[in-house]
């Protein structure tokens, strides 16, 4: 419950930010943010979404913020960055015999690389091996 898999279904993430401590019951006179709302704004501008920062962050500063409208907006600025994670992983999943062999062969092209790059460097340093 606290921690957002990145990997998620978008309404396990809806579930999760929606029921997000907002407030504690800490006193928040004076414009002081409670560490539940804050963590939500946290959120919403680690996704890049600074518009809506800024205008939610005015409704606090207003006294008129609604939790809901801040959660929905976080929870939707999480599905859309992590949407193209999971397409990609559901992309691989399907395709892992192709995956697991793309992996072999490069595999196998770097095992050549670093033999070559080990036989420049004893060169280098003369202690090369004629057995390699």
């Amino acid at each position: 419950k606290h921690f957002i898999n990145l990997f998620g279904e978008s309404e396990r993430i809806r579930k999760q930010i929606k029921t997000a401590v907002t407030d504690s019951g800490e006193n928040t006179e004076g414009g002081k943010m409670s560490a539940g709302i804050e963590n939500l704004f946290n959120l919403l501008k680690a996704c890049g979404k600074m518009e809506a920062h800024a205008a939610l962050m005015a409704t606090f500063d207003a006294g008129t913020l609604r939790y809901g409208d801040l959660k929905n907006e976080v929870a939707e600025a999480l599905i859309e960055l992590t949407q193209p994670f999971v397409a990609r992983l559901a992309d691989l999943t399907g395709r892992k015999k192709e995956v697991q062999e793309e992996i072999k062969d490069s595999a196998a092209d770097i095992r050549q690389i670093a033999r070559q790059t080990l036989r420049e460097v004893k060169d280098i340093v003369g202690i090369l091996n004629p057995k390699l």
